[in-house]
């Protein structure tokens, strides 16, 4: 855990960028959503869809399946630099016109954060490790820093593999348990 402190803190301005693009797609989905309704309500129920089940733990494995799914392949294009930048900025963008929609629906934007506190700390976090040490990968094969490529990007990998086992997937069944049996109680 230490060794993730220390990365965190070192990985900060990339932490910061990563975490700006999520809230400038977030923006661009509160905003875009007058013109994206019907895009939007597809897009919810197609959600809903892949995860929500009568069965409360099979929701649960659906919703961490879907998050493993996703953080591995953010993890295996973050080496592009470019396409998790994307996917970061289409996740903040989806989550916008998603918390339009339920604003519009009645929902007040403090029911809303509520739901989505408990489970989107331990979620976003993971994702945002996932993606920070993917790029890594990239960015070490880039700039090796006084090593072969091989060896810089070999290191890369370790460190992103070790971190994805220890740290990402923990959170993230932290995070699907929560959004299951706490964050869907608070929203309805």
């Amino acid at each position: 855990m230490n060794e993730t402190l220390k990365y965190i803190k070192e990985s900060k301005i990339k932490i910061i960028l990563l975490i700006s693009i999520l809230m400038l797609g977030l923006l661009t989905g509160i905003l875009t959503y007058p013109f994206l309704k019907d895009i939007t309500r597809l897009i919810a129920e197609q959600l809903k869809s892949l995860v929500s089940t009568e069965d409360q733990l099979q929701t649960t494995l659906n919703i961490l399946s879907r998050n493993i799914q996703a953080t591995l392949i953010t993890m295996i294009l973050s080496p592009t630099i470019i396409l998790p930048l994307i996917i970061i900025y289409a996740n903040g963008l989806i989550a916008g016109l998603i918390t339009h929609m339920a604003i519009e629906k009645g929902k007040t934007p403090g029911i809303i954060t509520l739901s989505l506190i408990p489970h989107g700390i331990p979620e976003l976090t993971a994702f945002l490790l996932t993606t920070s040490r993917g790029m890594d990968i990239g960015l070490a094969a880039l700039n090796p820093q006084g090593k072969s490529r091989i060896t810089a990007t070999a290191e890369a990998i370790k460190k992103a593999v070790k971190t994805y086992i220890t740290i990402t997937i923990p959170l993230l069944i932290i995070a699907a348990f929560t959004e299951t049996y706490i964050s869907t109680h608070i929203i309805q």
